[in-house]
């Protein structure tokens, strides 16, 4: 059973100010920040033309594989 994150408004605030700088410092087009399960938690930059959902799940699907593969090698 997964736990649940509680993120506060305030903190989405914060997290929103971060995500902007790096946006803007890494001339990227947007930012999402994705909990572990693929939950998006915040965006930022143009992501209106991006499935964030299905993106999502991929990005916590890819984060599985890398962490599996990871401990197979030992690292």
């Amino acid at each position: 059973m997964s736990e649940s994150t509680i993120i506060y408004e305030n903190d989405v605030k914060q997290i929103d100010k971060l995500l902007a700088r790096l946006i803007s410092e890494a001339e990227a087009k947007c930012a999402l920040l994705v909990d572990k399960d693929g939950r998006l938690i915040t965006r930022q930059g143009f992501t209106n033309t991006l499935d964030t959902t299905a993106l999502g799940a991929l990005l916590a699907g890819s984060f599985a594989s890398t962490k599996e593969i990871a401990r197979l090698v030992g690292e």
